[in-house]
């Protein structure tokens, strides 16, 4: 029986992780291997060969088209099957490829298989096997086609479907070489554009990219472009659809994507991704019924057709969560007609398992029911909620908080709705006064209440307070607004007037600002996001100034200054004008911007004439500005006045006490004031306010000023230290003075109280101050006295056994 002859071309780059897999699925299938390397590192050309390839080495030159046909150049089989090495061929069917000998057709699309790390499939129709003929070669720098020149050298080609199914694994895991490869191939999409011509693929190509580096404006702009030069007859076109109106979700335009979606199923009206989009939009508007209507439609259809880019289970499995999803929550919304006395916790939440628990241990008593509303979650936050009697309801993550937010707000059943994340606690003390709270509410329709933030390494005082509206009623026109940084009370107040809200003094504690690492990247999520959102929105004050406040965190106080100025127009008159002063002047305090900051300040004073923080900082500026006098003013100033009004500002606990005093001590200490500095600082020490802000400054006068019993006898006369937290903060201080004389006392009778009451968690503290101190010996020694393989062998020991004392609780205690 004849059998035609197959030759296999693949191009690849440090693959020895992939490349046997791949080869191992298709040998016996091809008569010869073509592998084009273009600079692999590790062992790729020599596993090749391995398996007989013929490897030719080509420079790489941004341009997938020239390194496909170099192998085309060398194939002698009658058809061409290209494969990439993050590939792999299913067996099942491969015997239909005994069907070439025998067939007119010019090529054949195969079923290519895309997985990602969540166990989606995504079905794809691909042109991956075709006659060898000196013509047919690839086109287009990335993302690179065949089927054009196909069709140039026979106009009436014909293409048929084989059901062989090539499973790609290349979007599972590898985060940062996913980035990567998208910026490579921005890149290299980019200099295509500017060489032109500009054809539809190319532009649905740029904006593919730009979806998945999360620039949504421009991949919307470039699907418009693409749009318009694409004919609905080829067959990307459907999926250039289905890429826009995921875009346009993505950037909040519901009402934009439900018409495109109604547009583009007139054109493919038995592609079922775009009716699964459509009941998946309903559902996360909350239109219920509509979205089970859709689901069904999705189950009448059954997944889409070969022709295709389809998401597995969107005509079966995942059609039937929705229907019975949607269904739930029909019932639900029905039970939510007749609301019941009581409070209603309402959550959204994705992969919490390490801090749901807490928190709902501190709500669980003080509320009727808890709805959370899972966003994605992959670990076991679903049934930790449900181990606690919670509500758990889907939702699907559209990059937009406020919309989460008010799915929750929906399904709940109680008269009042409190709003938790999973990183934040109530305290079980106020319960009883919360409660007492809404049975006294009258006419009033929410309340501020006071939110800690939590900054400092284990130290209770360093917070930041703040007001938000997280206790308010249950009623359908208060909604949330906001992307990002969502809030509800200006929905009451537009609704009820600015009286319909009073602040009370409950707290919830935040904690999630303690997780350093996980700040990081949220924060460089929450930048990306509203850049995007801005460069569709760029008078949208309130993201600038919430861009400013992202990059302020990232310590890029130009970035942040620039955007705060942008802003400040916009939101003359508005709630957050107050912040935007203090962090403006912040910002120039940074940049050594002295006299810009005193100008800022000066025009927040006569605003917000209560507001310590902004004399604070004039404090700051003076000072630097070598206006001894002026400097001092403001912060005697800040003293008389204490903290701010917490329901009126932001600001760090101890702003109007202990941390101005820290900063007037240490101006005194420089004028050569030391006594002065000693009793200005003393006075707050007796009544144990700011001991991780105050104890360095002051031990620091005590060694200028005293001998070592002396200095002893000061802080013992204060009842210092009365705890191990003192002793180690001591120790701490005494080691950073280069006293560590006076360390090694601390250090003892932190000892002698951990052996009072032994908790594994301050040993985990006294062993990491000691490890660090050791640490800082050693780094000490590899500079000063050269290198010494002894002692880097000693420092990689230590920082081994930090890292493990830090995975088992963070030591550092915060001195400042």
């Amino acid at each position: 029986m004849k059998k035609a002859t197959i030759s296999l071309c693949m191009i690849v780059k440090d693959e020895e992780a992939n490349l046997p897999k791949c080869l191992e699925s298709i040998k016996d299938w091809v008569d010869e291997i073509i592998i084009v390397d273009t600079g692999s590192q590790d062992r790729t050309r020599e596993i090749a060969k391995e398996y007989g390839a013929l490897v030719l080495e080509e420079p790489w030159r941004d341009d997938f088209s020239l390194a496909r046909n170099a192998g085309l150049e060398r194939a002698r089989g009658e058809w061409i099957l290209f494969l990439d090495a993050d590939e792999e061929v299913l067996h099942e069917n491969l015997s239909c490829l005994a069907y070439l000998a025998h067939t007119d057709m010019d090529g054949f699309f195969l079923h290519i298989l895309n997985f990602d790390d969540q166990g989606n499939c995504i079905k794809q129709p691909s042109l991956r096997l075709f006659r060898n003929h000196p013509r047919h070669r690839f086109k287009g720098a990335i993302h690179e086609q065949i089927i054009d020149s196909i069709l140039e050298q026979n106009p009436q080609a014909k293409f048929g479907v084989l059901d062989i199914k090539i499973k790609h694994f290349g979007y599972q895991g590898k985060m940062v070489a996913q980035k990567e490869k998208t910026k490579r191939n921005l890149a290299i999409l980019k200099a295509e554009y500017e060489r032109g011509p500009k054809t539809g693929f190319l532009l649905f190509n740029l904006a593919t990219e730009y979806l998945r580096s999360g620039e949504f404006p421009q991949a919307l702009r470039y699907f418009n472009e693409a749009e318009r030069l694409t004919s609905p007859a080829l067959s990307f076109a459907p999926l250039l659809g289905k890429k826009k109106i995921q875009t346009l979700m993505l950037l909040n335009q519901y009402q934009e994507a439900l018409e495109t979606i109604d547009r583009y199923l007139k054109l493919y009206p038995d592609y079922t991704d775009l009716v699964f989009l459509k009941a998946t939009l309903f559902y996360s508007l909350g239109r219920f019924t509509e979205a089970l209507e859709l689901y069904r439609a999705c189950l009448a259809l059954g997944e889409a057709p070969y022709q295709y880019v389809s998401e597995k289970g969107v005509g079966t499995f995942k059609a039937e969560v929705g229907v019975r999803e949607a269904l739930a929550l029909l019932e639900r919304e029905r039970l939510c007609h007749h609301l019941l006395p009581g409070i209603s916790l309402c959550m959204i939440v994705r992969d919490e398992e390490r801090n749901l628990a807490r928190c709902l241990d501190s709500a669980a008593q003080v509320v009727d029911e808890i709805v959370v509303v899972d966003t994605g979650s992959e670990d076991r936050t679903r049934e930790i909620a449900q181990s606690y009697g919670a509500q758990v309801y889907t939702f699907p993550w559209m990059n937009d908080f406020a919309l989460a937010r008010n799915f929750a707000l929906r399904l709940a059943r109680y008269e009042w709705i409190l709003v938790l994340d999973a990183d934040e606690t109530l305290r079980t003390e106020e319960h009883k006064r919360l409660r007492q709270l809404i049975a006294t509410a009258g006419e009033l329709q929410g309340f501020y209440l006071k939110v800690v933030n939590y900054f400092g390494w284990g130290d209770p005082e360093d917070f930041v307070v703040d007001a938000i509206c997280r206790l308010f009623r249950n009623k359908p026109e208060f909604n949330f607004s906001g992307t990002l940084h969502e809030e509800i009370s200006q929905s009451i107040i537009s609704y009820s007037g600015p009286s319909s809200l009073a602040p009370v003094e409950i707290h919830i504690d935040h904690w999630g600002y303690l997780k350093r690492a996980g700040l990081q990247k949220k924060s460089y999520r929450n930048t990306a996001l509203l850049t995007s959102w801005l460069n569709f929105q760029p008078g949208d004050g309130y993201a600038r100034y919430a861009l400013g406040v992202e990059l302020f965190q990232q310590s890029d106080f130009r970035g942040a200054l620039e955007e705060f100025y942008k802003a400040f127009t916009a939101l003359k008159g508005s709630g957050i004008l107050a912040d935007l002063y203090f962090k403006m002047a912040v910002c120039c305090l940074e940049l050594k911007e002295f006299q810009q900051g005193l100008k800022i300040v000066r025009q927040g004073q006569e605003a917000f004439p209560d507001f310590t923080s902004l004399w604070y900082l004039e404090g700051m500026l003076e000072f630097h500005l070598g206006n001894w006098p002026g400097a001092r003013q403001a912060w005697e100033k800040a003293l008389q006045m204490g903290d701010p009004p917490w329901y009126r500002y932001t600001f760090p606990y101890g702003i109007g006490s202990f941390r101005t005093a820290a900063a007037l001590a240490e101006g005194l200490e420089k004028m050569g004031w030391l006594e002065e500095a000693e009793e200005l600082l003393e006075a707050f020490l007796k009544k144990r306010q700011g001991l991780s802000t105050l104890l360095l400054p002051f031990c620091r006068l005590l060694v200028q000023r005293y001998d070592t019993v002396s200095c002893l006898f000061r802080l013992y006369s204060l009842s210092l230290p009365s705890c191990f937290r003192e002793s180690l903060l001591l120790a701490e201080v005494f080691y950073r003075l280069d006293r560590p004389d006076l360390g090694q006392i601390f250090l003892q009778k932190a000892k002698e109280f951990l052996e009072q009451s032994p908790l594994k968690s301050l040993f985990l503290k006294l062993a990491g101050l000691q490890l660090g101190l050791a640490g800082q010996c050693c780094i000490q020694g590899l500079k000063s006295g050269g290198f010494s393989p002894a002692l880097k062998t000693v420092w990689d020991k230590i920082s081994a056994l930090l890292e493990g004392v830090a995975q088992g609780e963070m030591f550092n205690i915060g001195i400042q």
